[in-house]
């Protein structure tokens, strides 16, 4: 008794309720949660370039020897904690 598939239409019993069974199983797999687009956090600090560039290639002889270390730095130190939520 067993042994004998049930069809329905060329089909058996058994691959119709497997091919339900992936559907469901599809179905309940789908990712559900929300996702929002990342937003670039407000700048801190600016740097602006103060020293300017010969032919676009080198600094002019005369600004070689201006260290730019202090702004740097300065621009580069951790700033206070902002809130990003609106």
């Amino acid at each position: 008794m067993w042994g004998r598939m049930i069809s329905c239409g060329g089909l058996s019993i058994r691959r119709v309720f497997l091919g339900f069974s992936l559907v469901a199983a599809a179905a309940y797999a789908q990712d559900t949660r929300t996702v929002t687009e990342p937003v670039i956090p407000p700048s801190c600090f600016v740097l602006t370039a103060k020293l300017s560039a010969v032919d676009r290639k080198t600094l002019a002889a005369t600004d070689e020897d201006k260290l730019d270390t202090t702004r740097i730095q300065k621009a580069s130190t951790p700033a206070p904690k902002v809130s990003l939520s609106s």
